[in-house]
């Protein structure tokens, strides 16, 4: 595989009073260097792998099998209702408590949980690109496991406003330019990306995931990317100006990451957030202005995608509600790790 070399830039010009010589100083840009690790290190956001998701079935089933469940919540939503041994910490303290509390290779699944799916989905997204591989969200969070975070989640998530004024006609991608400048004062890709991290967990909700109706309504704020395969995006239709991305291609150097603005923000919607979300890490970790569209597509044209013919994956349904038991009160110990074995099925689907 071909990598590009790192981009150069002129940082510093100095001039002496005595003369007119110029000293500049020639730095490399971080995201470039980061970008290269990510893809010698397995190219995560556009591998089969991508998203590491689970049904709530799924989840359900591994609960026994060496599986650590991190409820990401406030703790006052963790001690009102969680998944029986859970245990909570917030996604600020998510790499404090890789690095210095667990041993995380040692458990086979490590799954993050919040209540609608998509933090979760954003936080594996960052902990994937670091190289824990044994980490997963569950499609849906807490809606798709307990019928009463459904009635308050999901269900009244969905919406159907935008359904006749989706567009069909494509829209171009821009001219390609370099990469965002970022400077977290490091000079190799792993710590590039863990101090990214650092900071990206530190974020509140608000710098990542975004609601459809401040997008369509301020639509020269953002640039929106339609990322669903062509079927989808031409048959289906699209958000009026969205430009198509395909999912697991079109992020590549070669292939279209180069056309996204760096001067703009950028909201990524897909059928239901999920995949979106975990894509607005990646793009955020390389210092891009990234959101994820809440529910996705989901939330202004479900009703829509249902008569099409989506996938049961894609769409939220009435059979995706489980009734999975949660118990209340502050988290007992943590599980240990064992040598149980188990089935991770259903990753990698959008």
């Amino acid at each position: 595989m071909l990598f590009a070399l790192p981009f150069l830039m002129l940082f510093f010009t100095s001039c002496s009073s005595k003369s007119d010589e110029t000293k500049m100083q020639i730095v490399e840009n971080e995201s470039q260097i980061l970008l290269e690790y990510l893809i010698q290190n397995g190219d995560y956001i556009n591998s089969p792998d991508a998203p590491a998701i689970l049904t709530a079935e799924a989840a359900y089933a591994l609960q026994d099998k060496n599986t650590l469940f991190i409820d990401l919540r406030e703790k006052e939503q963790f001690d009102q209702a969680h998944i029986s041994g859970a245990v909570n910490v917030e996604p600020a303290g998510v790499l404090d408590y890789f690095t210095n509390v667990i041993d995380a290779p040692s458990f086979e699944n490590i799954v993050f949980v919040c209540n609608r799916g998509q933090l979760s989905a954003y936080v594996t997204g960052i902990m994937r690109l670091l190289g824990f591989d044994n980490t997963y969200s569950f499609r849906f969070g807490l809606s798709g496991w307990s019928h009463d975070f459904a009635k308050n989640g999901w269900e009244i998530a969905v919406g159907n406003e935008l359904e006749s004024a989706l567009e069909l006609s494509p829209n171009p991608k821009l001219p390609e330019t370099k990469l965002p400048q970022i400077n977290t004062g490091k000079s190799n890709g792993f710590e590039i990306a863990k101090a990214r991290a650092e900071v990206l967990l530190k974020q509140s909700s608000e710098k990542f995931l975004i609601d459809y109706r401040e997008v369509t309504g301020n639509p020269e704020k953002y640039y929106n990317v339609s990322y669903w395969p062509d079927d989808a995006y031409s048959v289906f239709g699209h958000l009026k100006g969205s430009v198509q991305y395909v999912p697991k291609k079109s992020l590549k150097p070669e292939a279209g990451l180069l056309t996204l603005p760096t001067d703009k923000a950028i909201v990524l919607y897909c059928y239901t957030g999920h995949h979106s979300a975990h894509t607005a890490a990646f793009l955020q970790m390389l210092g891009y202005n990234a959101y994820s569209l809440l529910y996705g597509a989901n939330s202004f044209a479900h009703s829509k995608m249902q008569n099409a013919g989506f996938k049961p994956t894609q769409m939220w349904l009435e059979s995706h509600k489980n009734n999975f038991p949660l118990v209340a009160g502050q988290q007992t110990n943590m599980p240990a790790a064992s040598d149980l074995s188990e089935v991770k099925s259903v990753q990698g689907g959008c």
